[in-house]
């Protein structure tokens, strides 16, 4: 793409020097090079401005703020401070794709008559680690909710005929804006993923409760829009965050007279009811939910299958993504061996490198190393196909030149949120037999299955929350972990387990090595395994493809 069109990104800060630096990298190695950056520190207490002022990019424009405006009026100091003919701004704690300006610009350039467009985004942990994939909805039902989120791109006319960000409308000035463009122009989404969004205790979103955030919602929504279903829906969504379930109830029916096709009503509606019931009911009916969902018919079409004699198959792998999983390999192998168990490591190539007297060990104590790219890249989607090729050969090549082994199986960076289809082809031309980068569906009973001639080995959900993958990340580690109370993560296991050997399915888990290794419910587990190996065949995944001693067809 020419790039004659200069476009103009504010960065807007206020003590962000947590994560700043890769917000602005993220600007800076676009793969649109005609861009300006303006950081506008609103009164930071911390060396952010030191960080900013750090670099030496003409590109990069600093502004210091005299007192703390906030971020509406922040976005406005910006703006007036901007060149560009495109406009955009993004968040200190928050990164683009590399070709986020490209792919948005490619989109916009060409429709005079579009004023905005805007994409997909990731969710990304506190480590930078994508979590889950947002999928924008489309322009229209920004007349019920900001549908916008957290990537986009617009004309410089739009700015020009709209004007400033409203201070009025803090905590929704974005959402109000939006509104004001809609008036003026067309909207287009783009169905890519530009954009990582990062979920923490300090953000803003996190900061200031849903509460505060809908009171403006509603103001936005009084002002610009005419919808009286829409005005109701509103309505119901603040009395439903009070916790005023009734008028909630009330607010959501009258909005769906209205509007029946607002799915985001009927759903609060029967949340909402819910929320009137007793808790005890609540919990009972959430717990039979889950259940239902995790026992469901995928599960039953597996009864009868015979493994190696045994009653269920169980493959049990780490993922050693970091410096901490390295120093739990010996604490964890030791555990291994005293039990017996084999298991797949996910090891990264430059790990490997720096570590290769740990590697060996895995090796050396009966495991299998599982290739799991060279650098672990957090936008390994992203990627081209011959650079992704090049993540999971040059790891290849490490394996053979450093540990002398050949691994015959692949596990995609930060699993099945990052993965994509066209990898099984990258790794038949590479020769590998078998992925293990997807969660168990019904479409394939939870069963090893064949894609593009490479055996995917899914993994296995938790037994309560049926659409989650039972890995340490969900059960002890993220937010709000999910099984992190003493026991309870060892009884989550021995549901699932339960459940192989109730219905002669595979089950597939893996774990982090430094959550792992000093967990008393793992060394349970471990016991666990130990004691009922007479009904649990526990295989490796390259037992699997070989189908060594294994009787079950899949």
């Amino acid at each position: 793409m020419p790039e004659d069109k200069l476009v103009s990104i504010v960065l807007p800060t206020y003590n962000g020097s947590k994560y700043i630096r890769q917000s602005i990298d993220s600007c800076l190695n676009q793969t649109y090079k005609n861009l300006e950056l303006i950081v506008v520190d609103d009164c930071s207490s911390d060396n952010t401005g030191d960080i900013v002022k750090s670099y030496s990019d003409a590109r990069v424009i600093y502004i210091r703020n005299e007192k703390n405006l906030k971020l509406p009026s922040s976005l406005n100091v910006g703006f007036k401070k901007s060149k560009g003919s495109y406009l955009t701004w993004t968040s200190d704690d928050n990164y683009y794709a590399p070709n986020a300006i490209e792919e948005m610009l490619s989109a916009l350039e060409p429709n005079s008559k579009t004023g905005l467009v805007y994409a997909n985004y990731y969710l990304i942990n506190e480590a930078g680690e994508a979590v889950r994939q947002m999928k924008v909805a489309r322009p229209a039902v920004l007349q019920r909710y900001n549908c916008i989120g957290a990537c986009f791109l617009y004309r410089r006319a739009a700015y020009e005929k709209v004007g400033d960000y409203d201070p009025d409308f803090f905590l929704a000035e974005d959402y109000e804006y939006w509104l004001r463009i809609k008036k003026q122009f067309k909207i287009q989404k783009i169905n890519k993923f530009l954009y990582y969004y990062r979920l923490h205790k300090n953000s803003l979103s996190s900061t200031f409760k849903k509460i505060k955030i809908e009171e403006q919602v509603i103001k936005a929504v009084n002002k610009h829009i005419f919808l009286r279903s829409t005005k109701y829906y509103h309505n119901g969504l603040l009395s439903f965050y009070n916790k005023n379930y009734a008028p909630a109830q009330k607010n959501f029916l009258i909005s769906l007279a209205l509007n029946p096709f607002n799915s985001d009503a009927w759903k609060l509606l029967f949340f909402a009811f819910l929320e009137s019931l007793s808790p005890d009911l609540i919990k009972k009916i959430k717990i039979k939910a889950n259940q239902l969902l995790f026992s469901g018919n995928f599960y039953k079409k597996n009864k009868g299958k015979i493994w190696d004699g045994k009653k269920t198959c169980f493959s049990l792998s780490f993922d050693c993504d970091y410096e901490k999983d390295i120093d739990s390999l010996p604490d964890l192998l030791d555990a291994l061996s005293r039990h017996h168990i084999k298991a797949s490591f996910a090891c990264v190539g430059k790990l490997i490198e720096e570590f290769p007297g740990q590697h060996s060990r895995i090796l050396k104590d009966g495991h299998e190393i599982v290739n799991h790219t060279y650098s672990h890249p957090n936008n390994f989607n992203e990627l081209t196909g011959e650079q992704q090729k090049e993540e999971i050969k040059k790891c290849d090549e490490i394996c053979k030149n450093v540990l002398n082994c050949r691994p015959s199986a692949f596990r995609t960076p930060h699993f099945g949120v990052l993965h994509t289809e066209n990898v099984y082809d990258i790794l038949k031309e590479l020769g590998y037999k078998c992925s293990s980068s997807t969660t168990a569906s019904a479409a394939n009973c939870g069963l090893p299955f064949f894609k593009k001639g490479i055996m995917e080995i899914p993994l296995s959900a938790c037994p309560k929350h049926a659409l989650e993958v039972f890995d340490t990340w969900h059960c002890l580690k993220r937010g709000n972990a999910r099984h992190a109370r003493p026991g309870e993560f060892f009884k989550m296991f021995k549901a699932l387990l339960g459940k192989g050997i109730k219905t002669n399915s595979y089950i597939n888990v893996y774990f982090d090595p430094q959550d792992a290794a000093d967990s008393e419910d793992f060394k349970l587990m471990l016991d666990y395994l130990d004691k009922n190996k007479k009904n649990i065949c526990i295989a490796t995944y390259k037992d699997i493809y070989e189908n060594s001693g294994l009787n079950a067809n899949f």
